[in-house]
């Protein structure tokens, strides 16, 4: 009775079969993990609640005292997983078998391997994002070795350009890299001064002096969050209308409006550009998702959005018609402090 006790409250669940894996005991940690009723069980084969293809692995495993991971669905549906053990006991034909519910630890290491996934691809992705722009400026520069006095103005102009998209990747790494990094600030922001940094920075970009920049700000309260995030956020949802524009328009426009609250910021964002085609409307916030050919933008602004937003509790919403714009709508919680 000692050795049952001690896994009635446990993260283990100890069963009492006969030689042909029928349960003569179950502890009561069979229904707080798995739902299912100890006195319910007896009786019954314990392969009966293996997965269907997985049963003759399990018979042979068990009735041979071997050890592994098993999976185990509950009553909800919800698959568990578990280390387990096989014993027999002394002086009997009956088998003890120990589950340890190690769940948390197969999850935490999935989480891993999709992290390793989405590290390497990260990498791979980056690395060739960086060399074209580099592999570019080279090139030109051989051409403007050569190149007479009026060649050598336009090849430049290239160079620069080159330049100006290695830059741009190098900034989208650097603001990947700390929103995943640093840990979390709750400062006072201002607002209006954080969104004309922004759009004074833009204007130097390319496409950026032909477009029309208009925001406006209603500030009720206080607003208290991130600055590197919030500035993150923004800043790559501008980049990103400036990017998606439409040069065949004769006016260009992006519009921020902002309205905080004691409870949030609600943040607009939208310009009349190219747009986004519904199809592709669920995939623009995957990592390294490009909705169109016509930029040469990496993939990766969105995805920050989308991620940094989720640290700070907030949420997106975006609407798009093709050929006439886009509006992605944000919601972020005020971490207001009252001033002591």
């Amino acid at each position: 009775m000692p050795l049952r006790q001690a896994f009635e409250n446990s993260q283990s669940i100890l069963l009492e079969t006969t030689g042909d894996l029928v349960i003569e005991h179950a502890s009561l940690s069979l229904e707080t993990m798995l739902g299912f009723k100890p006195q319910a069980v007896m009786g019954r084969s314990l392969v009966d609640f293996a997965p269907v293809d997985q049963r003759n692995v399990w018979e042979h495993t068990l009735k041979n005292g071997g050890t592994g991971l098993v999976k185990l669905r509950s009553t909800l549906g919800r698959d568990y997983y578990f280390d387990v053990s096989v014993s027999p006991r002394k002086g009997t034909d009956r088998l003890l078998i120990v589950l340890h519910n190690v769940t948390a630890l197969k999850t935490k290491n999935q989480e891993l391997l999709k992290e390793k996934e989405q590290l390497d691809h990260f990498i791979y992705k980056v690395t060739h994002d960086l060399r074209s722009p580099v592999h570019s400026a080279m090139g030109l520069l051989e051409l403007l070795a050569a190149a007479s006095a009026d060649e050598r103005t336009r090849y430049l102009e290239l160079i620069r350009t080159s330049l100006v998209k290695l830059e741009a990747r190098i900034d989208e790494v650097d603001r990947f890299y700390r929103v995943d990094k640093l840990a979390l600030r709750n400062e006072e922001i201002d607002l209006q001064r954080m969104i004309e940094e922004e759009i004074a920075s833009l204007r130097n970009h390319p496409g950026g002096a032909s477009i029309s920049f208009d925001f406006g700000v209603q500030q009720h309260e206080m607003f208290f969050s991130d600055p590197l995030r919030l500035r993150t956020i923004l800043g790559n949802l501008l980049s990103n209308a400036v990017k998606y524009s439409d040069g065949k328009k004769p006016f260009q426009f992006i519009r921020i409006q902002a309205e905080v609250s004691q409870g949030k910021l609600e943040l607009a964002v939208s310009d009349n550009g190219i747009g986004i085609a519904p199809e592709h409307l669920n995939f623009i916030f995957d990592l390294f998702y490009r909705a169109t050919t016509a930029s040469q933008g990496s993939g990766l602004g969105l995805y920050i959005v989308k991620d940094t937003l989720q640290r700070l509790q907030g949420t997106i919403d975006v609407t798009s018609e093709p050929g006439a714009g886009t509006r992605f709508d944000i919601s972020i919680p005020n971490g207001h402090q009252p001033l002591g």
